[in-house]
């Protein structure tokens, strides 16, 4: 399934949730083969007659035997060829077993029965028998469990029980019956009507079974894969034929990485049916959502890969219950970013993952989910939900970066080849990827999959050494064995990644350089997203006065004067909220934003920059400002120089409604910056005293040789420019008083100071 298809109908999920369960004696039975006779709309509109042979083996000694049939008119039941009397309470359908059978036994179970079809009360899983076209979707949003097998036929549903299948589907004249498997043949009636013959060889759970049958359009085709060349059918209505083909273009490409990454495509077909509801991964015959079928838009493509993908993470092998769901959809969304690259290209994938996986979880998997949940064993009603999906997504796509692309995806083919038409729970997933990797992955899953929130990694430049804090959202335990990728960026731009392994909250390395001698520029953290933080960066060079805009972000840098010298831009957006290590009882800040953006780079002083960031006070800033407390003018934008630096208002620019738009910054600096909701009658206060409680820092000597001293009233950040604009030292957290020592050659500098009492400039002469 794709997750597009349950936004929609969340809301309505969580009212009509039900948490009865099914009463049966399952864990007793196995169904070795199920052979279905389905009278589809023949005999009388809107109905299916169903004949269904059950070969089933006992697990244990019984008196009852009990089957799953929901909401159906049971005509009559055999067992082993004899009449036998059963009970059904429109949930289980129960019959004594047979004197002299014990456990081990196997038994022939038929049940005659009829249906005007069931759904479910989201309106998706279940037995469709809508006007012009009838179809089953076998997996249930709200129902408890969630396989809907048991709309269709008397079955054993659950998700680890897999049989093989025969069906022999009738239906009305000039319908045509669609199924799982591979079509055996077709025999024509008299009437016009036809039954159409299916044998499904592989062995699946009952959820996975898929029946449709329409006045259809039949297109047929073969794909190429990596292995072999497969058979192709799309069964549509009313679409134009061409259209349908475009839509299919490019799953040989698809197909080909799928296969590359995760093994062979082990099904006799690949088949796709547009139906009203969608979109449900039915083996050999994806049900997807009619505007799907006809559609290059990359939304719908995702949802074509999306489906294909269930063919390994599900279908092939399949979550062993409801907690482990994010095996399923997080794999085969996590799956969209690579159809996405293979069929448009790297920067497609990149782009796919950012926006449509990693963002939306950030900003919204919470929100629909109710909270931050673990992707093992949420609550029944968010086993569908966004963080399974999206989240689940994003953690396959760390996973992927923490044991790299060749480990990786070595150890999923392994998987899918020792588990193949078997089933998987997460701590045996776990177990078996650091087996087959030689990768302890305790760590990796402790956070990702059992604990709830997300990570997010801050890098600060002090000298020469590097610090690394992390942070969370949502979450109130930090990740052991964490892998964060800093790239390094010398004053040329040159750049150096360095992966390091991290504990706990803080890290620091006293020994990373550009080259012998000099420190790096600057440095940003995960600049490729290779892990899943809670945060994005991105780079820019500003070459020429104008906007540049970084969309995923919620940042604009609109370059007002540009220089000879290289200007460079680095952001990063924090999804985290930013440190706040002092609490000052007169402070003006009465509520901070949950997150912040670190700007850094090469800013040489000929440039100049407004900064534009984005607000949005029902989506990512939801609660911070709240109406009925304060005005919309006490929200104002903050700066600080580093993060050891104190915050302060550099404005309240904006431009906007109260609900969304920008502020902005007319000098934008490198350092940190955020929102805030402020008291007014205390920063008026502050601002009226300012100069009096912070005189302005004084400088000497100047002229001055190796080193120089800054009489200063609190710590403050320093950089010195040479006269190209270039910074060529940069010290944080500087001590009143503290003398600097420099090292640089003979000429004119300009330093930068920046603190409580505000930013100044002076120019210092080095003899």
């Amino acid at each position: 399934m794709n997750a597009k298809s349950l936004t929609k109908i969340w809301p309505l999920l969580l009212l009509l949730y039900c948490t009865q369960p099914v009463v049966s004696a399952q864990d007793t039975l196995d169904v070795l083969h199920y052979d279905l006779k389905l009278d589809l709309g023949r005999t009388a509109p809107r109905k299916m007659y169903g004949d269904a042979t059950l070969r089933l083996r006992l697990l244990g000694d019984m008196e009852n035997v009990c089957l799953d049939l929901e909401h159906t008119t049971v005509d009559s039941l055999h067992v082993n060829g004899a009449v036998a009397p059963f009970t059904y309470d429109d949930r289980s359908l129960c019959f004594a077993t047979p004197a002299g059978v014990s456990s081990g036994d196997v038994l022939e179970v038929e049940v005659f029965y009829h249906t005007s079809g069931r759904v479910e009360s989201s309106g998706f899983g279940g037995l469709h028998l809508d006007a012009g076209i009838y179809y089953n979707l076998g997996v249930g949003f709200v129902a408890d469990p969630n396989p809907y097998g048991r709309s269709m036929f008397p079955c054993r549903d659950n998700f680890t029980d897999k049989a093989t299948y025969a069906l022999s589907v009738t239906t009305a004249p000039g319908w045509t019956a669609l199924c799982s498997g591979q079509r055996d043949s077709v025999t024509l009636h008299a009437d016009g009507s036809a039954a159409s013959h299916w044998t499904l060889h592989e062995p699946i759970p009952t959820y996975l079974l898929s029946v449709s049958a329409a006045p259809f359009s039949i297109w047929e085709d073969t794909v190429q894969g990596a292995f072999a060349s497969y058979p192709f059918r799309a069964g549509f209505r009313g679409n134009d034929t061409a259209a349908v083909t475009a839509t299919f273009a490019l799953l040989p490409n698809v197909m080909t990485a799928l296969e590359n990454c995760f093994g062979p495509y082990r099904w006799h077909t690949i088949g796709y049916v547009a139906t009203p509801r969608g979109s449900m991964e039915h083996a050999n015959n994806i049900h997807l959502v009619e505007h799907c079928v006809s559609s290059m838009d990359l939304d719908c493509q995702s949802v074509v890969a999306h489906e294909l993908a269930h063919a390994w993470f599900g279908n092939l092998v399949t979550a062993a219950s409801s907690h482990d769901m994010w095996f399923n959809e997080g794999g085969a969304s996590f799956c969209e970013e690579i159809a996405m690259e293979a069929a448009y290209g790297g920067d497609a994938g990149k782009a796919h993952y950012k926006a449509n996986l990693l963002l939306d979880a950030l900003n919204n998997a919470h929100l629909r989910d109710g909270g931050y949940i673990p992707l093992y064993a949420p609550e029944h009603e968010n086993t569908y939900g966004t963080t399974i999906y999206k989240k689940g997504a994003c953690v396959w796509h760390s996973l992927r970066s923490y044991l790299g692309d060749s480990l990786f995806y070595a150890s999923m083919r392994r998987l899918f080849a020792d588990e193949a038409f078997g089933h998987v729970g997460t701590a045996d997933l776990m177990r078996k990827l650091s087996e087959y990797s030689g990768v302890d992955l305790a760590d990796f899953f402790a956070f990702n999959v059992y604990g709830r929130g997300w990570q997010d990694f801050n890098v600060q430049l002090s000298g020469n050494g590097v610090e690394l804090r992390q942070s969370l959202r949502g979450g109130d335990v930090l990740g052991n064995g964490c892998k964060v990728p800093v790239t390094f960026f010398s004053d040329d731009l040159q750049t150096r990644t360095v992966t390091y392994c991290m504990d706990g909250a803080y890290l620091k390395d006293e020994t990373r350089r550009a080259g012998e001698g000099s420190p790096y520029a600057f440095a940003v953290v995960d600049l490729e997203k290779r892990f899943s933080y809670a945060s994005l960066a991105d780079t820019v060079r500003i070459a020429a006065r104008g906007d540049y805009r970084m969309d995923n972000l919620h940042f604009k840098a609109k370059a007002q004067r540009v220089g000879a010298a290289t200007a460079f831009l680095a952001v990063t957006h924090h999804y985290t909220a930013p440190p706040i290590d002092q609490v000052d009882s007169l402070s003006p800040y009465v509520r901070f934003a949950q997150h912040y953006w670190t700007v850094t780079g090469l800013l040489p002083g000929e440039t100049q920059c407004y900064g534009f960031f984005d607000y949005s006070l029902n989506d990512l800033d939801r609660g911070l400002y709240q109406p009925n407390l304060q005005s919309f003018d006490s929200v104002r934008l903050l700066y600080r120089p580093s993060a050891s630096a104190p915050w302060r208002v550099v404005g309240k620019r904006s431009d906007g409604t109260s609900t969304s738009g920008y502020f902005y910054t007319t000098n934008l600096k490198k350092g940190e910056y955020t929102f805030a909701v402020v008291d007014t009658a205390i920063l008026n206060r502050l601002s009226l005293s300012q100069s009096a409680a912070y005189p302005s820092p004084q400088l000497f000597p100047n002229p001055a040789g190796d080193s120089f001293r800054v009489v200063a009233p609190v710590p403050y950040d320093l950089c010195m420019t040479d006269l190209t604009g270039r910074c060529v030292l940069q010290r944080h957290n500087v001590q009143p008083n503290e003398t600097i020592l420099h090292g640089l050659p003979a000429g004119t500098y300009v330093v930068t100071l920046s603190g409580a009492f505000g930013t100044s400039h002076m120019k210092l002469l080095v003899q």
